[in-house]
């Protein structure tokens, strides 16, 4: 009986450590493609592609990253769009980056918004003060939790894609320190808000 338990547990883990070694390989369907869904034009915005900071481009190593410098009404915004590929890790709660580079959080709320809900966040850095909003989306609903957005990703690979498209996390900061709400801005880039 006990070689039977024995050879059961070595054949779980042999299994467990096959798809762990392969799953990071596997191309799963449904991905989210950017072209035309968030423009560089609109009323009232203009934007660009920006490059990525070196400590940027390793964080977010293993995915897909998209960093745009906006004007959304006159205030100026950085839009950070990404998604993993073979690296689910990089994309994780802002909030830790944040804190480690010595900001600390004065004020944190969620907006509901007509697809889920989003995160604003008030930070202070000895005396710059600056605006954040962050969530996740897998196209069809919004959300603030990384946990349902690992939740999410396992999901979906467990399903070969088919449980949903490849969550996003979308990641604005206001250039200007002290500048207008945030929350305001926003309203004025709609196409923004339905990612």
């Amino acid at each position: 009986m006990r070689s039977v338990k024995k050879w059961g547990l070595w054949a779980i883990l042999i299994i467990a450590i096959v798809i762990s070694t392969v799953a990071p390989f596997v191309q799963v369907k449904g991905q989210i493609a950017l072209n035309g869904e968030l423009p560089f034009k609109a009323p009232l915005v203009v934007g660009r592609l920006i490059p990525l900071e070196p400590i940027e481009q390793k964080m977010f190593s293993g995915a897909f990253v998209e960093k745009r410098l906006y004007q959304v009404a006159g205030a100026p915004v950085v839009v950070t769009l990404a998604t993993a590929k073979t690296n689910r890790n990089a994309i994780h709660d802002p909030l830790f980056c944040y804190r480690g580079a010595g900001w600390n959080i004065i004020q944190e709320s969620d907006v509901s918004t007509q697809e889920g809900k989003l995160r604003i966040v008030e930070l202070l850095k000895e005396e710059t003060r600056t605006s954040i909003a962050y969530w996740y989306s897998n196209g069809e609903i919004q959300y603030t939790s990384p946990i349902f957005y690992w939740f999410q990703t396992f999901l979906r690979r467990l399903t070969l894609g088919k449980a949903s498209d490849e969550p996003w996390l979308i990641f604005v900061q206001s250039v200007e320190p002290n500048s207008r709400s945030l929350v305001k801005t926003l309203n004025y880039f709609p196409d923004l808000m339905k990612l």
